[in-house]
């Protein structure tokens, strides 16, 4: 039986609960990102950086893998992108606080951007990287299966 436009539609309101370290452990209800939300926050991304080369799937990819953000800086400046660190770093923290805004908005509750502020240091953070895991935002491209013949 194919899936009914209520049964996709269902599917970004399933919930998690998943644990926070930095909250010693307790666990939370968080959901995936819906396309529109997760396209605002790569848009946003984006936006930080001067792009005068075409970046390739393949490049962006080994950004995505690439965790110190020395590391990515000396990436994409070898591409021919110029990087502003103050602005990326500054654009990565609001990409984790619309990440958690999003994701913890679940039930009927809703989150604002100035209320995932105000959570301690380090949950935003977390919480933004479980939403991202269960969104399947950080996949590889090993990962991806082709869903067309080679």
């Amino acid at each position: 039986m194919a899936l009914t436009k209520k049964d996709l539609l269902k599917t970004a309101q399933d919930v998690e609960e998943v644990e926070i370290e930095a909250l010693d452990g307790e666990k939370v209800k968080i959901r995936r990102l819906r396309d529109g939300e997760y396209n605002e926050i790569q848009n946003l991304t984006m936006d930080s950086l001067d792009i005068k080369n075409k970046l390739s799937q393949k490049d962006i990819m080994k950004l995505k893998e690439t965790e110190n953000k020395e590391d990515q800086v000396d990436i994409l400046n070898t591409l021919g992108v110029n990087v502003d660190i103050k602005k990326i770093n500054k654009i990565d923290k609001q990409s984790n606080y619309l990440a958690c805004v999003y994701g913890l908005s679940v039930d009927g509750e809703s989150w604002t951007e100035e209320e995932v502020k105000e959570l301690p240091v380090g949950v935003p953070q977390e919480i933004a990287d479980k939403v991202f895991e269960i969104t399947n935002a950080n996949v590889s491209e090993e990962e991806l299966e082709p869903f067309r013949g080679e």
